[in-house]
């Protein structure tokens, strides 16, 4: 098309929204979520109307309109749980353990079985807790890298919970945005696959 970037604004749980920008969109790169794990296990209607709904619409305008986007998913690396080991690799099981992993999980199984029936051409990126310029959220459970850093920099101590063994899984915001372009770049070969990045 037009090689544009373009912004609407509507409400993503409305399969009449994704119908009337569907016709004009050749990627979507699905971000839209409720990542509180707070606020998701407090109000699962909450959490599946933000982690669930969307894609759900976004599914049913592409079939009644007959139109095959590609769509890039943000999963989430916690929906494969407690692992015995690490690294975690694709070949590891799912086995969610908070609402919004289960929500995410139940997103990424319909985005893969749309893409087994050629309703669209879907990827998740299974992603860490993503960091870097930019993220700013006034939760107190968000944005922890960003807090350590702005505390080093004023030279505040950093406490520490525990004994210091609890390890958690960063990545930097432009390596998130160059997998969601790489995925797009290269949707037909990963088409209906998951990727922990």
């Amino acid at each position: 098309k037009t090689n544009e970037v373009g912004f609407k604004y509507g409400d993503l749980c409305s399969v009449d929204f994704w119908k009337a920008i569907l016709p004009e969109t050749d990627i979507i790169f699905h971000l839209a979520a409720l990542t509180s794990l707070r606020e998701c296990e407090s109000s699962p209607i909450k959490s599946i109307h933000a982690n669930v709904t969307p894609t759900l619409a976004i599914l049913e305008a592409c079939k009644e309109l007959d139109i095959h986007p590609i769509l890039i998913f943000a999963g989430t690396a916690t929906q494969v749980g407690v692992t015995p080991s690490l690294p975690v690799d694709e070949t590891a099981p799912s086995h969610t353990v908070t609402i919004y992993d289960y929500h995410k999980q139940i997103a990424e199984q319909h985005i893969g079985m749309a893409s087994r029936n050629n309703i669209l051409t879907g990827i998740t990126l299974r992603l860490g807790n993503v960091y870097g310029p930019g993220l700013h959220d006034n939760h107190k459970d968000r944005g922890i890298i960003n807090k350590l850093v702005k505390q080093c920099l004023q030279g505040k101590n950093i406490k520490v919970y525990g004994d210091g063994q609890c390890m958690r899984d960063y990545i930097y915001i432009n390596d998130v945005a160059n997998a969601f372009v790489q995925a797009a770049i290269h949707a037909n070969k990963l088409s209906g696959k998951y990727f922990y990045i």
